[in-house]
């Protein structure tokens, strides 16, 4: 064989180095694609899950059937409701809200009202404004957690002196009539209300409460006699009561000597503190019975006077910039009046304390057409007195669920908190005498 300069064995077979290599490299390759398909999965995931959260928030659902200013978005779940949506309809976008608003409600209730207060109590006469007996009468309020995770709340109520105290007691319930707000503020209704210091009870009681200041409220009851006349205006004058140690423990804040005592007094409410323009933004809650939910608007309202007529005005824009209006006229002279007559039946009262309210005189019934009159009576007249308060009892207890049809109707308390602010919260009814809706308003003096 011919003599050659090359290394022997370099032809004959790849070196040993290289028959390493060639499985690392796949190795390595292998191992990279792995890692870019986990990555693309992973991008994939994130993708889907956040088209889950993003697709509700310009989903489209339908309205119920309400008039615009009580058309309220639904506190169901987002994801739910776009599967809900018909062709053709009115829709709203969906906001995000809590898993369990009742829950997060309940809870703003129990941080500003839970513990002491202490006040005066004013009773008022719906009819002239004046001041009618038991007049002015100084107060105690406990309000007490009953249990942790049930929303209720036990409300004990003492009057008089401390040698001969009269005490009272209600259970708060968060059902489906009760309306809480994030700032505390809430009402609420009662049947067969009684209050300390007034012989006999009342067939229908409309109960507000509305946060003045951290330290301060002003709770108020229209009370409703047995004829379904506005009968009473009873005003809650209160404040906080300071806690000292370990009486946080019991549940109930005890009085602070180092603290002044004496309560707040706003100067009474006059037709020139109402005149002119306020704007402000509302905050509407629909009764969970219609399907829950919310609605944030902006308003504006005012009152006009030209010395012989007044004219009440108020309008609501809704985020899609919807609008609704409504106005009220009333008759009012020269002199000082602290109640004013205003068409449909309502009333509106300029109260002590700096508030006000508007209400109707009566809790009319709705015209039957199939009865011949009102309350499926004909021509007999409404019963009055005893009759009436033993057939409202009758009706209250009864297991028929043929009650008279009433009327809707709005009840509205004012108060003004300071300066040129004031709140308004504002309780709306079904015909069946029911809430549908309550909104509080926070506004300031425009012009």
């Amino acid at each position: 064989a011919p003599h050659t300069n090359k290394p022997r064995g370099i032809c004959r077979s790849p070196h040993p180095l290289s028959r390493r290599a060639t499985p690392f490299i796949t190795d390595l390759v292998e191992a990279a694609m792995t890692r870019v398909m986990l990555a693309l999965s992973l991008l994939v995931l994130a993708l889907h899950t956040a088209s889950a959260f993003i697709a509700p928030t310009t989903s489209l659902s339908p309205l119920r059937a309400l008039p615009p200013s009580l058309s309220l978005r639904p506190a169901a779940s987002a994801r739910h409701a776009a599967r809900r949506v018909a062709p053709g309809r009115l829709a709203m976008q969906w906001k995000d809200q809590n898993d369990d608003p009742a829950e997060e409600a309940w809870k703003s209730f129990s941080v500003y009202n839970l513990g002491r207060w202490k006040g005066r109590t004013l009773h008022i006469s719906p009819e002239t404004g004046d001041y009618i007996a038991p007049f002015s009468t100084d107060h105690l309020v406990d309000v007490i957690d009953i249990d942790q995770g049930i929303r209720s709340a036990k409300m004990r109520t003492i009057v008089g002196e401390d040698t001969a105290p009269r005490m009272t007691e209600c259970v708060i319930t968060g059902n489906e009539d009760f309306y809480i707000s994030h700032d505390g503020s809430y009402s609420r209704d009662q049947t067969f209300a009684e209050v300390s210091d007034v012989e006999g009870a009342f067939r229908f009681c409309i109960e507000m409460s509305l946060s003045v200041s951290m330290h301060e409220r002003l709770r108020f009851q229209a009370l409703y006699d047995f004829e379904s006349k506005l009968s009473r205006i009873v005003i809650f004058e209160e404040y906080r009561v300071i806690s000292t140690g370990a009486s946080r423990l019991i549940g109930i804040k005890l009085d602070d000597e180092d603290v002044k005592r004496d309560a707040p007094v706003r100067s009474p409410l006059t037709m020139l503190s109402l005149v002119g323009e306020f704007r402000g933004d509302g905050e509407g809650t629909r009764s969970s019975r219609l399907g829950g939910g919310m609605l944030k608007t902006k308003t504006r309202s005012g009152v006009q006077w030209d010395g012989k007529t007044i004219r009440r005005e108020f309008e609501v824009v809704d985020e899609r910039l919807r609008s609704a209006r409504k106005v009220q006229f009333g008759d009012m002279g020269g002199g000082v009046v602290d109640v004013l007559s205003l068409e449909d039946g309502y009333r509106l009262l300029l109260l002590p304390s700096g508030c006000f309210c508007c209400l109707p005189e009566r809790l009319e019934p709705e015209i039957q057409t199939d009865g011949g009159g009102e309350d499926g009576r004909g021509d007999a007249p409404a019963p009055e007195g005893d009759m009436a308060k033993l057939e409202a009892m009758m009706k209250g207890f009864s297991v028929d669920d043929n009650i008279v049809k009433l009327k809707a109707f709005t009840a509205e308390l004012g108060v003004y908190t300071g300066g040129k602010e004031r709140k308004r919260m504002v309780r709306m009814y079904n015909s069946d005498g029911t809430m549908m809706a309550t909104t509080l308003v926070t506004e300031q003096r425009s012009d």
